[in-house]
């Protein structure tokens, strides 16, 4: 074999090495991220945001603690507990994922009031209606209970309603109106909520775009990621050389067949 001739096969020899080693290294990261990416491509399909995460050891790497302490309010022996995004009838979640202004009495149980509506229940904790608070501008910021009903503050202006909340008629005049004071939930009730809440801090959309990108390991996962795509590109780009080289090498074979043909 000519010096030339071998020297090319060696070189190719050599990247051809150095491509598949890349490859087998490669795989593994392309089918991590090929496989987060296709479950984030159908995220409202699988509904990844409203889905917990439950697992213990990954709520321990996001440092998301279990509350310590939660406050509500206690009414006709139940609970209505505040719980950030949250609220709780005892350990019932409220579907309605807001804050709560506050909680109040009622001759046919409870109400809660949140800053844009106002919820109805039983006794027994059932729904009854929620109705918008279209009354002024502004979202309700407190609500007290009064002689004929309920007592609505906003920014801009109070408001008093019945019982049933048929209607809202604006106040005159100078009016303080404030919300009770929740207090602290007896410790069985926050035992029972605290794993829950804190797996509600936490959704597997979230959780899938921290492994799509690496950061669910810091630093050093996003540098892997990078490393991962430099990896596939060098992949690719050493694939063309390759393809490449070898194409120039059964040229060339063909362009010395077709000489020795011609010079015989």
């Amino acid at each position: 074999m000519a010096p030339r001739k071998r020297q090319i096969v060696e070189k190719l020899r050599s990247w051809y090495l150095w491509h598949r080693y890349l490859g087998l290294a490669a795989a593994i990261f392309a089918a991590w991220l090929a496989i987060s990416g296709i479950v984030l491509n159908h995220t409202e399909d699988l509904a990844l945001a409203e889905q917990p995460v439950n697992s213990e050891w990954l709520l321990d790497i996001y440092n998301i603690p279990k509350p310590d302490s939660l406050e509500g309010h206690e009414i006709a022996g139940r609970w209505i507990v505040d719980a950030g995004n949250r609220v709780y009838i005892d350990r019932l979640k409220v579907a309605k994922p807001q804050p709560m202004v506050t909680a109040l009495p009622a001759s046919y149980g409870f109400i809660i009031v949140f800053a844009d509506a106002i919820q109805l229940y039983t006794e027994d904790g059932i729904l009854v209606e929620e109705i918008p608070f279209t009354a002024g501008q502004g979202d309700i910021i407190a609500a007290e209970a009064s002689e004929k009903g309920f007592l609505f503050r906003t920014l801009l202006a109070s408001y008093s309603a019945d019982e049933e909340l048929l209607g809202f008629e604006r106040l005159t005049g100078a009016r303080t109106i404030r919300s009770p004071e929740p207090r602290a939930i007896p410790a069985a009730l926050l035992t029972d909520l605290a794993g829950e809440i804190r797996a509600s801090r936490l959704n597997q959309e979230r959780l899938w775009l921290d492994l799509h990108s690496g950061r669910l390991f810091g630093m050093t996962g996003v540098w892997v990621a990078d490393a991962a795509g430099i990896a596939l590109l060098l992949l690719a780009l050493s694939g063309i050389w390759i393809w490449q080289q070898r194409a120039r090498a059964r040229r060339r074979q063909r362009q010395s067949l077709q000489r020795a043909r011609e010079s015989e």
